[in-house]
């Protein structure tokens, strides 16, 4: 098992046994994904480094080491979802800990828990930060085994795809590459969605660059003829024409949401891809077409949504719009008083 990365433990009590617990810790609650592994780990060793710094052992820790902890977390920079998330793994660590019987008692659960503001905004989405990092390491990470090339060409191709159309897993699982046709003057995706219900989709430039990419690395022609038979997403092993199921779509996405987690440092965005989804990328979609200056007919139409009071659960409350039309108002002020046109 992978060893803790700590500092010397100068003035620690019993460092020693405190690593022994709670790398026993991890081999018991931190083996359902090497995600989950990495992330008690990483708590972990930046918490017990914080510990070994005050000169303390975990025996000897009190609440208010605890809320002193936090609040450097937050001093740090870390949202208080962050340190909401840090908290949560570090409770559980003490509950075994003390079922373990290696400390008396679980004073994670006496510390108070940092309040997270309840704001108006959509929360599941990923920041436009989070996305760029996403993106970032969807176009950049190593191919360590030869396998692992035709992953990361499918991963980077089915996130492009799903971010910048927002289909539905059950969308992409049906569609077909012959679905993609350049029509009145532009390239589309013609989707059959909810209640068999079809929209085309609008194929942006940079969605046609990923698409030309994707299909020349599979050996096919840049741009799909009527009469293909591929899926929008070509299995790699097998009948390549064979249509993957929705199911498939999600535990790519999910898998490859395990792997970017091992490379994520920052706190702030592994909450968020922690908990994203495949509908989460519908989500983000929505809204970074927004954000972008889209208007909500546009993204209704986008997305098949049939009730246009759907498409405002997502628009509702993006901070940045709000303050642009509340300086329209400013602008009409302004104009009047000053008796411009």
């Amino acid at each position: 098992m992978t060893e803790l990365s700590l500092l010397p433990p100068e003035a620690a009590g019993h460092p020693n046994a405190d690593i022994a617990a709670i790398m026993q810790w991890l081999a018991a609650r931190g083996n359902r994904s090497a995600n989950t592994f990495e992330a008690y780990k990483r708590t972990a060793e930046k918490f017990i480094n914080w510990v070994y710094s005050e000169g303390k052992s975990l025996p000897e820790l009190t609440v208010n080491d605890i809320t002193c902890y936090l609040s450097a977390l937050e001093e740090a920079g870390l949202k208080p979802a962050s340190v909401n998330y840090n908290r949560t793994i570090l409770n559980q660590m003490f509950q075994y800990l003390v079922d373990l019987g290696h400390i008396q008692k679980n004073i994670i659960k006496l510390a108070p828990i940092p309040a997270v503001e309840v704001g108006e905004e959509p929360t599941r989405f990923l920041d436009l930060d989070a996305w760029v990092w996403l993106w970032q390491w969807l176009t950049s990470r190593p191919a360590l085994k030869p396998k692992d090339i035709n992953i990361n060409i499918r991963d980077r191709w089915l996130f492009a795809l799903i971010y910048h159309t927002g289909l539905r897993r059950e969308e992409v699982a049906k569609g077909s590459m012959s679905d993609i046709q350049y029509r009145n003057g532009r390239w589309a995706l013609k989707v059959v969605g909810k209640r068999h219900k079809i929209r085309h989709v609008s194929i942006n430039s940079l969605l046609l660059q990923e698409l030309k990419q994707y299909r020349t690395a599979l050996g096919l022609d840049e741009l799909p003829s009527s009469g293909e038979k591929y899926g929008l997403v070509i299995p790699l092993k097998g009948d390549q024409t064979r249509r993957l199921t929705p199911r498939a779509i999600g535990l790519m996405i999910f898998e490859c949401k395990e792997k970017a987690l091992l490379d994520c440092e920052e706190d702030y965005i592994r909450v968020q891809l922690s908990d994203m989804s495949t509908h989460w990328l519908r989500h983000t979609n929505t809204t970074h077409r927004y954000m972008a200056g889209a208007s909500s007919e546009t993204i209704q139409d986008e997305q098949g949504h049939a009730d246009p009071k759907t498409t405002r659960t997502y628009l509702k409350t993006l901070p940045g719009k709000r303050s642009e039309d509340a300086e329209k108002l400013a602008q009409l002020h302004a104009n009047a008083v000053t008796g411009k046109n």
